[in-house]
């Protein structure tokens, strides 16, 4: 069975959406620029790809500086994931003591007078 017939959505990675945009925008873009007369809708047109094109750059650097996990499939994570736990011998992964927040006292009484 393929990975797309299991019925649930299916994304690539986290830029996939971003990229459906562009695969959008662009074609209608450069129509704008080639075709239409008209030299205010051609600098709008020019403005939004480049625009685009900066806003991919930035996200994908935010995301490869940030969180480069996000940028592989969803498939290469679950696969990922399947290595380790059989690495830890099936066991799931263990988190430190000092990785776990708690919230504090005040915390707790400011959640329990606000109902």
């Amino acid at each position: 069975m393929s990975q797309f017939s299991s019925g649930r959505k299916y994304r690539s990675n986290i830029l996939s959406p971003l990229l459906w945009l562009n695969a959008v925008v662009f074609p209608c873009c450069f129509y704008g620029v080639f075709k239409i007369e008209g030299n205010v809708i051609k600098t709008f047109c020019g403005f939004l790809i480049i625009g685009l094109l900066l806003y991919d750059i930035i996200k994908y650097e935010y995301w490869q500086k940030n969180d480069p996990d996000r940028l592989h499939s969803e498939w290469f994570l679950a696969e990922k994931i399947k290595a380790e736990m059989a690495i830890q011998g099936g066991k799931p992964k263990l988190i430190n003591e000092d990785e776990i927040i708690t919230p504090s006292e005040r915390q707790i009484d400011d959640l329990s007078e606000d109902k």
